[in-house]
Order: structure tokens, then C-alpha cells, then sequence
């Protein structure tokens, strides 16, 4: 959700009106960070580090094949294996080792890193990652879908079995015409009801000797499967932060307030971590390549809190008061060509 809105760059201008800029360096550089992802690429990437480590990396250099004169590379936090000069708030020098390197890493000074990181109570130069609050309950999940794989391999193709009262005539080796009782009544049970030839499959069977037949299947209800997962979803999306009726769990969920959750998404949801990101932005990499006083940073939040397009119809017209869009406009709107 945050990828997808887009970042846009904008300048101050004297009156202190703002100006969007499309054809700068650092725009250019935002819409094509690298030869290999897109904007929505590096976005995604980012925040779904930081969200799973709290704790992410750019590394921003020169580049003189590409449009903008730089690159952004995404660094996976796994690939940061340590840091040089380091101090109580910052280091110098960022180790980088990417997997199968055969312990060989490579040194990027801090100043070419842009790093993205939450709060942690005892170091400020590293995050601590929601995923150890939640330890507990993955675990308990991960364990619920091992003990469902075992019963679905052991047992839980045994749905019934077959009983004899004690008081029934006794199963002899052989019957009086030479066969075994036993082996026979599990053939025809075999053929009218089990296997590919079945001829009586999902009938009712007619049992010999006061038998019965009792179920034994697997029952999701009894061992509460829907609860547990619906816990797993409800507890990480608190600890997220996030309404659980993004993620799916619809037990209250109607038009109405689903409307109003998907705008409280990017208010008090994904608010906080799109003004964490918009700031490291305008901190560390505007003023690489713009003047940080008139030169800014922002996500394209307004195409998502606006309203639909008939309540800002409705609401401009009224601010208006009449028509505020020319026909040309209004055809660009559905890619259709001009007229004169």
C-alpha cells in the first residue's frame, strides 16, 4: 500500500507556492532508482525489510550510465554483517557481504548509506524487530500446522473403523467351505465400498454380526483450527498496527466501516511509517543532489484520501460553483483524444 503511492519531488518557489518537478536529477533517480527494479520495487522492498527487521538499507552512489548521473540499491539487512568506526550514535563504515561470497565483504562508507531503522530502547543504531514479540504466537501456529500435517498423514485418512461385540461367532482361520471369514468379508468390503472399484462407494453398508461402524475423522472444529489462525492474523496485526480487517478477517467488517478503515489506513496505520520513510528521504538523499531548503520529498498521498471521483466531483462543484473541468479534460480523463 505504501508502494503504490508513489513519490513525488517538489520545489519552493519564492512566494513559497509548490511546484512539482519531474525532470530533475533526484526525480529522475526516484522513477528509475536502478537498472533492475522500479519506484514501486524499492518501496516495497524497504518497507517490507524494515517491517520484518526494523531495520533496512540504501546504498546511493554515482553512476554515470544511468539517466540521473546516480543508483539506489536496496541492501538486504542480512547482507550488513557488521560496521567499522563505530561510536555511540553513528559508524563510519558499513560491512557488506552478498550470500556466497565466501566470507569476502565489502566496506561502504556511511555516508553513502542511507539507513531506514525504528526506535530501540538500549541502542540507537539498530531497531528491534516486531517479529520477537510475536515469537510466541508464529511458534504456536507453526506447531498447529506440523500437528495438522501429521494427522493428515498418519491418521487423518482413517475416518471410520469397524467393531465386533465380544458375544459374536468367532472369526476362525477357515470356514467350512475353506475360506477365511475375515479375508473375506474384507474383500467384499474392499470392493463395495474402499478403493478405485468401488461399486457401493458413499452407500450404506450392511454389517454382519451385531458389527458398527464408528468415526474417528479429524475435526477442525474441535481443534480449533479457524480460532488459531484467526489469533495468528488478529495479534500480528496489532502488533502492526494495522485494522485486522485489512488482512481479512471480515466477522465485523460491512460496507460502511470497511470505507472508513481503508482511510484510516494511511492516517493512523500506515501513517506513522510513510512519515518515517518521507523524512530519512528528505534528510539523507535530497540534499545529495538539491538544495533541502527549497527542494522536498512526498508521497502521493492525496490520490488515496481524496474520496472517490463522484465526492470530489461533488464537493469541488460545489466549492465552484459550477463546472471545473473543460471538455478536453474531461476526455484526457479516459484516454481519449482531443477535439477542437
Amino acid at each position: 500500500n505504501i508502494a503504490q503511492l508513489g513519490i513525488h519531488v517538489f520545489e519552493r518557489d519564492a512566494e513559497d507556492g509548490r511546484n512539482r518537478v519531474r525532470d530533475s536529477p533526484l526525480a529522475r533517480l526516484l522513477a528509475d532508482p536502478n537498472d533492475d527494479m522500479t519506484q514501486f520495487d524499492l518501496i516495497e522492498a524497504t518497507v517490507a525489510s524494515r517491517m520484518l527487521y526494523d531495520e533496512t538499507y540504501w546504498y546511493v552512489g554515482r553512476d554515470n550510465d544511468a539517466p540521473s548521473g546516480w543508483v539506489i540499491r536496496h541492501i538486504p539487512t542480512t547482507w550488513v554483517i557488521g560496521t567499522l568506526g563505530q561510536t555511540a550514535f553513528n559508524v563510519a563504515k558499513y560491512k557488506v557481504a552478498i550470500p556466497g561470497s565466501s566470507g569476502q565483504w565489502t566496506e561502504i562508507d556511511a555516508e553513502n548509506m542511507i539507513v531506514f531503522r525504528g526506535w530501540n530502547p538500549v541502542d540507537p543504531k539498530s531497531g528491534v524487530s516486531p517479529v520477537h514479540a510475536l515469537k510466541t504466537i508464529l511458534a504456536e501456529q507453526i506447531h498447529g500446522q506440523v500437528f495438522r500435517d501429521q494427522m493428515w498423514k498418519r491418521g487423518g485418512r482413517v475416518g471410520s473403523y469397524l467393531t465386533r461385540p465380544v458375544a459374536a461367532p468367532r472369526w476362525t482361520d477357515n470356514g467350512p467351505d475353506g475360506t477365511s471369514p475375515r479375508k473375506r468379508f474384507i474383500e467384499q468390503w474392499t470392493n463395495a465400498y474402499a478403493g478405485d472399484n468401488a461399486s457401493n462407494a458413499g452407500g450404506t453398508p450392511l454389517l454382519e454380526d451385531g458389527m458398527e461402524l464408528k468415526q474417528i475423522a479429524f475435526n477442525a472444529k474441535d481443534n480449533q483450527y479457524v480460532e488459531g489462525v484467526k489469533l495468528s492474523l488478529e495479534t500480528c496485526a496489532q502488533v502492526y498496527f494495522v485494522n485486522p480487517t485489512m488482512v481479512g478477517i471480515l466477522d465485523n467488517a460491512n460496507y460502511a466501516n470497511v470505507r472508513e478503515f481503508r482511510k484510516a489506513l494511511y492516517g493512523d496505520n500506515l501513517g506513522p511509517e510513510i512519515e518515517r520513510t518521507v523524512q530519512r528521504l528528505n534528510k539523507k538523499l535530497v540534499p545529495k543532489m538539491a538544495d533541502p531548503l527549497k527542494v522536498y520529498c512526498e508521497f502521493n498521498l492525496q490520490t488515496k484520501l481524496a474520496g472517490s471521483f463522484e465526492e470530489q466531483g461533488d464537493m469541488l462543484q460545489k466549492a465552484v460553483g459550477g463546472p471545473y473541468m473543460t471538455r478536453n479534460e474531461a476526455r484526457a480523463r479516459l484516454n481519449m483524444p482531443r477535439v477542437e
